[in-house]
């Protein structure tokens, strides 16, 4: 390709003062076919990426105010004026608003090529119910993320004029109905010929109400079968109501699947996306809820770099806590904290009872603050020691509820993390297997008096939280009251590092609340909420494990909650839905 001279225009929008890895990926890409790439940023470029940028030998250009298309426009202009533009034998323009290649664009320009086309995208929008369609005639035109335009039509007076004519752009509405809409039309009927290389037109309904984006609603369709080579990032912003209209919410989580079954690097996209949105959305968008069939044998357990930690208040679950010890690879350190001597004793008898041939230490500290003082107080250095760390802490119902849901709540968040050696296994292959996965959790509760909290486990913590994440010198902005927490109990494995930044932080005695323990709004309650978001400012994602056992009872307990809610709602006559966002909608 490279004997052709084909010159693209890159606009990027810059992100935290710094370019992602991503979008160095797609430059090394286009390298394998245009002789000139140039970079247009908005912002100064960063000392690092205007030096990596020069060593990819981009030509950059800085503060052009506006809209990709205004960006656009103000390279041709300039590439006409200085006469480049009659040098060249191409010119693409593309953004900044997707992930890939996954097959390289040498190969889509060489197939492209063969079609003898003026101009040509790679997806094309369907007709729209939209007056401004029906008024200029349009039917489908290219989406302009990324078009490419032949030697003919660059080379041709109209070309020039188009984007000289271009008005002034006021919003990103006008942006498309004023560029993006009209442009193929526009060539069209000058006899310039178009197509594009994933064409989705004999997808579409033939009811024009019934349009949809099959670029960021069939993202993983796109990819698989139409061998789109991207996927739009704005397909990983879409609020899952409206996703659950259009599939089953499957689409972002078979793509990630299908990418790394294609060796595509994916963390380039996980990395992308943990700084974008709230750790709830992500984890919901990419389907991070794992159900671990138990493995007999990993050989990452052999290198001992995996410990728990297990604080013990109560003396009468000692007894049965200690028992689930026998579920653990004798390979895995074991430090138990307690706050007295002669709860000590009763954990090492019973330690000795059961045979547990784990390597153990109990340590005895003061129960102000209780698990969370021991863990970031007395456990901070040994935790540090090892890769991966599980916490473990027993638990009591309050008073208000029934006996069983307190000693339930505890069975689902220890049997989801240490249900057996062979499920340990899994955890620990997990984590080896991911490296952007920094926390995995147990599922939130949600039986009992805890169903009046599931949507939003916040309680009187919000404000807390936010107080202490600023103290952490967390990034705020992933934290939000709308999403409700997806860790509740204070129960977990993590990445070590993932953690650091709680870890980090000189606490003291002083900072945890004193016996006898409140119910709610201490510091104790804001750890076991906050713990997911200190992953993500560390670039790391939470997932939620469950045993198989758990998830055939959960499923039907969620089905089961499902249909009384609907069944209940329907006896309202003003009700009228047919899909669950207009069920959302209708109550709200």
């Amino acid at each position: 390709m490279k004997q052709k001279k084909l010159c693209a225009i890159f606009s990027i929008s810059t992100q935290n003062g710094r370019f992602s890895d991503f979008l160095y990926y797609i430059i090394s890409d286009l390298q394998k076919v245009f002789t000139t790439i140039i970079v247009v940023v908005p912002n100064n470029v960063s000392e690092y990426d205007c030096k990596k940028l020069k060593q990819e030998k981009c030509f950059i250009k800085e503060n052009i105010s506006g809209y990709d298309v205004d960006r656009w426009k103000n390279i041709i202009s300039e590439l006409n004026q200085n006469g480049q533009i009659n040098e060249l034998d191409g010119i693409t323009i593309l953004n900044d608003s997707f992930y890939g290649p996954f097959e390289t664009f040498e190969k889509v320009f060489s197939y492209m090529e063969c079609k003898n086309l003026d101009f040509w995208g790679l997806t094309v929008h369907g007709k729209m119910p939209l007056e401004i369609f029906d008024k200029k005639g349009i039917l489908h035109f290219i989406q302009t993320y990324f078009v490419n335009f032949g030697t003919q039509l660059i080379h041709s007076k109209k070309f020039i004029e188009f984007w000289e004519k271009l008005p002034e752009f006021n919003c990103y509405n006008d942006t498309q109905e004023k560029f993006e809409y009209i442009m193929t039309n526009f060539f069209e009927k000058l006899g310039y010929k178009w197509s594009v290389y994933s064409d989705t037109r004999d997808w579409e309904s033939i009811d024009i109400e019934k349009y949809m984006s099959f670029l960021l609603l069939a993202p993983y369709d796109m990819v698989k079968i139409k061998r789109l080579p991207i996927a739009s990032r704005y397909a990983f912003k879409l609020p899952m109501e409206v996703i659950q209209n259009y599939n089953y919410g499957n689409q972002i989580s078979d793509l990630i699947q299908y990418l790394i079954k294609i060796r595509y690097p994916i963390n380039l996209i996980m990395k992308d996306l943990i700084f974008q949105q709230n750790i709830y959305e992500l984890n919901t968008k990419l389907n991070m809820n794992y159900i671990l069939i138990e493995k007999k044998f990993n050989i990452s357990m052999r290198k001992n770099n995996a410990a728990i930690f297990i604080y013990l208040y109560y003396k009468d679950q000692i007894n049965e806590n200690i028992r689930y010890l026998k579920n653990i690879p004798r390979v895995m350190d074991v430090y138990f904290f307690t706050d007295t001597e002669e709860k000590k004793k009763e954990i090492e008898k019973f330690l000795h009872v059961y045979r547990i041939k784990c390597k153990t230490k109990v340590i005895i500290v003061c129960s102000r603050g209780r698990e969370w003082a021991a863990l970031l107080i007395e456990g901070k250095q040994l935790v540090l020691k090892y890769k991966y760390f599980c916490f473990l802490h027993d638990k009591k119902g309050h008073s208000f509820e029934y006996p069983t849901v307190g000693s339930s709540f505890k069975t689902l968040l220890w049997e989801n993390v240490i249900y057996s050696r062979g499920y340990i296994n899994r955890v620990i292959e997990y984590f080896e297997k991911n490296n952007h996965i920094g926390l995995l959790v147990p599922p939130v509760i949600k039986h009992g008096t805890y169903f009046r909290f599931y949507n939003n486990f916040w309680t009187t913590c919000y404000d807390e939280t936010i107080t202490w994440a600023k103290r952490l010198k967390l990034e705020t902005k992933y934290i939000s009251e709308v999403y409700t927490p997806i860790s509740i109990g204070s129960v977990f494995w993590a990445r070590s590092e993932a953690l650091k930044d709680l870890f980090q932080y000189n606490f003291e005695r002083k900072d945890f609340p004193e016996e006898p323990m409140p119910i709610d709004g201490t510091v104790n309650h804001v750890f076991e909420r906050i713990i997911p978001y200190v992953a993500q400012n560390q670039g790391f994602y939470t997932a939620i494990i469950m045993t198989k056992k758990f998830a055939e009872v959960d499923w039907n307990i969620c089905s089961n909650m499902l249909r009384k809610t609907m069944s209940a709602s329907q006896k309202n006559k003003n009700l009228v839905f047919s899909s669950f966002e207009e069920y959302v909608r209708e109550l709200t």
